[in-house]
C-alpha cells in the first residue's frame, strides 16, 4: 500500500489520526503538547513527541492493518496531535511520580501493576 496523498495528508496518517481519536489531548504550562493514551487496563501520558506515544501510534496501525505505518505518515500524524494538543486543548500541569490535585497528593509507586498511593488531607488517610 502506497501513500496517497489526500488533502495535505496521506491516507496512512488519517488512518492514524483516526485510530487515535480517542486520546486526551493537551498541553503543559510550558505549552508542550502531551496525550494521554489507554493501554491495557491503565492510562498513560506521554509528550506527543515521545518514542512512546510514536510506539503506541504504530501499534494501533499494525493491530489494525496489520502493516508497518511509513515514517512521512507518522510524523504527520504527530504533527498534527501535537497541533491539536498545543492549540485547541486545555492547560494543565504535568507531574512525575508525585502530584497535587485538589487538595490531595498522588503518588505513582513506579511498578508494572502501574499503582499509585491517594494520600488525602485528614492525617491517615491513603
Amino acid at each position: 500500500m502506497g501513500d496517497v496523498r489526500v488533502e495535505g495528508s496521506t491516507v496512512a496518517g488519517s488512518k492514524t489520526l483516526e485510530l487515535a481519536g480517542a486520546v486526551e489531548l493537551f498541553h503543559a504550562l510550558s505549552g508542550e503538547p502531551f496525550a494521554t493514551i489507554s493501554v491495557v487496563g491503565h492510562h498513560e501520558t506521554h509528550p506527543v513527541r515521545s518514542a512512546a506515544l510514536a510506539s503506541w501510534l504504530r501499534r494501533l496501525y499494525w493491530n489494525t492493518y496489520r502493516e508497518p505505518i511509513p515514517a512521512a505518515p507518522l510524523k504527520d500524524a504527530v504533527d498534527t496531535l501535537a497541533a491539536r494538543a498545543e492549540f485547541g486543548g486545555e492547560s494543565h500541569p504535568v507531574a512525575i511520580r508525585i502530584a497535587e490535585h485538589e487538595g490531595r497528593l498522588y503518588v505513582d509507586l513506579a511498578n508494572d501493576a502501574w499503582e499509585a498511593i491517594d494520600i488525602g488531607p485528614t492525617a491517615g488517610e491513603w
